[in-house]
């Protein structure tokens, strides 16, 4: 059995994909990104591109969490 969030994403362009094409996108926008500025931490790269989706960068499997304010 598994559990994950549906895609909650900001971005108007990402609200009718389906949870393998969200974090797919998320994880190529991290790779282009990183390959254009190979100097940068391939670490940071990703989180910023995760929490850009609405992705919890530590579990992939669930959207982040909002600050409701």
């Amino acid at each position: 059995m598994a559990l994950a969030d549906e895609p909650n994403d900001p971005r108007s362009n990402m609200r009718s994909v389906s949870f393998g094409e969200h974090r797919s996108h998320a994880l190529a926008e991290a790779a282009v990104r990183y390959a254009l500025q190979p100097q940068s931490d391939i670490t940071e790269v990703l989180i910023d591109r995760f929490r850009a989706a609405g992705i919890d960068p530590y579990n992939l499997a669930f959207n982040a969490v909002r600050d409701p304010h």
